[in-house]
């Protein structure tokens, strides 16, 4: 795995930072519960420390909710 990483030019790369990733893309497009279905949490809050909003997310929920 080191091999890949270091051949793709990435730095300080750790498997885990995978966890963070397909949370962040997953969370605007599935419902929390499925979220933690397929991140294995058990709360929300859990779930909330690998989803980074973007500000385009923050963007379209504010679209969302108020025209």
């Amino acid at each position: 795995m080191q091999r890949i990483v270091t051949g793709a030019g990435m730095t300080d790369f750790k498997f885990h930072d995978l966890r963070h990733e397909f949370a962040s893309r997953m969370a605007p497009q599935v419902p929390m519960q499925v979220l933690m279905k397929l991140l294995g949490d058990k709360s929300p809050a859990m779930v909330g420390r690998y989803y980074n909003q973007t500000i385009d997310d923050v963007a379209e929920l504010a679209k969302s909710l108020y025209g």
